[in-house]
């Protein structure tokens, strides 16, 4: 079963090629272009430096010429010529204007290269572009055991990056300290992973309970609209409202009654949209008949309800008489000294003899010499012996 799991995890002839390990390794490259959008702007902005000072030419004051329909006038850097001749030259004042203008948007330009660059890499991926230009920083929140080693372990994978593509690391226990020790932390940008427990099971509601109120608490701390990004994993299907993806592990276990019904209603949606030549075999597969439902209705959701709530009572029904059956069966008690003196028949000698003493102080009394065995007798029955 570990190795059926693991599989399921990791692949099985090779990496991603079972659909929950394509769905880790899609949202890990996703993770891996929040911490990678640093090399990427580094090196478009040192592509935008190349191109414009070799060629001579900047993005804005090109437009500008281009929209107007004449090259910007360039200063003439000539130390004999005086700036005022300079200025005073057969070239229009607006024309000098826009020149100014032009040149301020170039420099603002290539003031706000990195961000920009970032920007840019952002809408290109189809990633949120108003988080923060800065370095990630990832939260793991589980249990101690499970968050403290995913910690370890991917802090000691990026101990020998660059700074340019590295990111922090940090480990909280959803159920206890994550609220006070770390929403206070969350920006735009901040990468948050949970565990979540599965809360459907009894004894884990409580658990589940109080990792989705840390993450809709952590999630719920916005600037311009935008929060930290939020994953769950965890057996469970339900995806938080607040969080930007939950992954659903596989398990052995049996479905849960609700998992069965979702998927009967999910058959029974696709069955809506099937030809009606296939419907018929359709419904044969949910009541057992040819011709329809069991009432010549073909409902597929209607016989979907009808089904599961006939296994539940049956269950039930078989469970309920299964303990009605088990509280009437007469309970035997063990065969033991005092249950045979209990049981045997009176007569007149048992009547006149005193019961026999068995247990702690049966031995007790033989060894001082009080009672003795009766001659011939196949129980262990004792009488008094008379004092002297």
């Amino acid at each position: 079963m570990q190795q059926a799991a693991a599989e399921e995890l990791v692949g099985r002839c090779k990496l991603g090629d079972t659909p929950t390990a394509s769905k880790l390794r899609s949202q890990g490259r996703r993770w891996s272009q929040h911490v990678l959008e640093g090399p990427l702007s580094w090196i478009l902005g040192t592509l935008y430096i190349f191109l414009t000072v070799c060629l001579g030419v900047t993005p804005i004051c090109a437009i500008v010429s281009a929209a107007i329909g004449r090259s910007l006038p360039a200063p003439e850097l000539d130390a004999s010529v005086a700036p005022s001749a300079v200025l005073s030259a057969d070239v229009p004042a607006w024309l000098w204007a826009a020149r100014h203008l032009a040149t301020i948007a170039d420099s603002t330009l290539y003031a706000f290269l990195p961000w920009w660059t970032t920007v840019l890499i952002r809408l290109v991926q189809g990633r949120p572009w108003l988080h923060r230009v800065a370095g990630r920083s990832i939260l793991i929140g589980d249990v101690p055991w499970v968050a403290q080693s995913a910690e370890a372990f991917a802090s000691k994978l990026f101990a020998l990056s660059y700074s340019i593509a590295s990111c922090s690391f940090a480990s909280a226990n959803p159920a206890d300290h994550l609220v006070h020790r770390h929403t206070h932390r969350v920006r735009r940008g901040s990468l948050l992973a949970v565990g979540r427990p599965d809360g459907r099971l009894n004894a884990l509601t409580t658990a589940e309970a109080a990792c989705t109120l840390a993450v809709n608490q952590a999630s719920s701390i916005q600037n311009f609209g935008v929060t930290c990004e939020s994953i769950t994993i965890g057996h469970s299907s339900y995806k938080l409202p607040l969080s930007t993806a939950h992954l659903q592990l596989p398990t052995a276990r049996p479905l849960f009654a609700c998992e069965v019904l979702r998927e009967m209603m999910l058959e029974g949606e696709d069955a809506d949209s099937r030809p009606a030549s296939l419907e018929g075999s359709r419904h044969s597969r949910l009541d057992g008949s040819r011709h329809g439902g069991l009432d010549g209705s073909r409902h597929p959701r209607r016989l979907a309800r009808r089904r599961i709530t006939s296994r539940v009572c049956l269950r039930g029904a078989r469970s309920s008489f299964a303990a009605l059956r088990e509280a009437r069966r007469p309970r035997r008690r063990p065969t033991t000294p005092c249950t045979v003196a209990r049981t045997a028949p009176r007569t007149a000698s048992s009547i006149l003899s005193p019961p026999p003493l068995v247990g702690f102080w049966r031995p007790r009394l033989v060894m001082a010499g009080r009672l003795r065995p009766l001659a011939g007798s196949t129980t262990r029955h004792v009488s008094l012996e008379s004092r002297q």
